[in-house]
């Protein structure tokens, strides 16, 4: 009913009496939820053993308890992460607050500790923080402030054309979504853990970033967040990074890069200086002191 990438099982038991006139009736009772589940296909989160404790009294609903489990799918096999002990158990995320079942509107706080965000070969990130969901006007308001305990951003080496995203196949009508509108504010800190693999690059994340989000829109990411500890790999080389600055100002999954990466300790330190974004990166030769192109080549290789 909600959205056809969600999944959702387990039980509810309701007891309560309904109250009042046709026009205004009330429900006074309680309901209580366990093996509650909800799974978002496309980003490979399960939440289980859920569990929900909830009062009906007059026009609104008290959210008591609201609390998930989340496995952990297996982690990226990534040398990044070797020095990182990951959390025991399941990631954990609770709620409670209150529905106003008379205005159409709630407010919940929400809280998450190493909950797994996104579990993906091409994005996987596990965060702990605190949120605020707010449901007024018929859409929903998500503000948060996240840190992240792990990441990786993985842009797979791909050998094989595919088709760019604006094409469409005449027959196939695109996977419909139906879920509230939704608006997005949230603060993600990348923490000490948060890595990137694409398009030559490799190094860590360090920064803040701002999750964005109005209806019916794509969520956006802004920040500049710098890559520490990186290495760029061109021409069969892997090049030390000077200068590496990641630009979010869009999709998580393609932000804009500032590198210069050089081969280090010789007469003429030539590299490459690489701007674009992820996905459509563009690389050019570079010298100290300033030689041909074809002289900064041989340099490097």
């Amino acid at each position: 009913m909600l959205d056809s990438n969600l999944q959702s099982g387990g039980r509810l038991n309701f007891d309560a009496e309904l109250i009042g006139t046709l026009l205004s009736p009330r429900l006074l009772g309680v309901a209580n939820g366990d093996a509650l589940s909800l799974n978002l296909l496309d980003q490979g989160i399960r939440l289980e053993q859920g569990e929900l404790k909830a009062r009906f009294e007059s026009d609104a609903v008290h959210v008591d308890r609201l609390a998930f489990s989340a496995p952990y799918l297996p982690p990226p096999r990534d040398k990044r992460f070797a020095d990182y002990t990951f959390p025991a158990g399941t990631g954990k995320l609770s709620a409670s607050g209150l529905m106003d079942l008379k205005g159409g509107s709630g407010d919940l706080q929400i809280t998450a500790e190493h909950l797994p965000l996104a579990q993906r070969t091409d994005r996987w990130i596990i965060a702990s923080g605190t949120g605020h969901a707010r449901y007024a006007s018929k859409t929903l308001m998500l503000e948060g402030n996240i840190r992240a305990d792990a990441g990786l951003i993985n842009q797979p080496v791909s050998d094989r054309p595919r088709w760019s995203e604006d094409v469409q196949i005449s027959g196939q009508e695109p996977a419909s979504r139906v879920g509230p509108p939704r608006t997005v504010d949230a603060t993600l800190e990348l923490g000490d853990h948060f890595y990137i693999r694409a398009s030559g690059l490799e190094g860590r994340l360090a920064g803040q970033l701002k999750v964005r989000g109005e209806p019916g829109e794509p969520l956006r990411v802004t920040g500049i967040i710098a890559a520490q500890d990186a290495v760029f790999d061109a021409y069969g080389q892997r090049l030390q990074v000077e200068r590496s600055i990641v630009n979010f100002r869009g999709p998580l999954d393609d932000p804009g890069l500032n590198i210069l990466a050089l081969r280090k300790g010789l007469s003429v330190e030539a590299g490459v200086e690489v701007t674009g974004t992820v996905r459509r990166p563009s690389v050019r030769l570079v010298s100290t002191p300033n030689v041909p192109d074809a002289e900064k080549l041989s340099w490097i290789v």
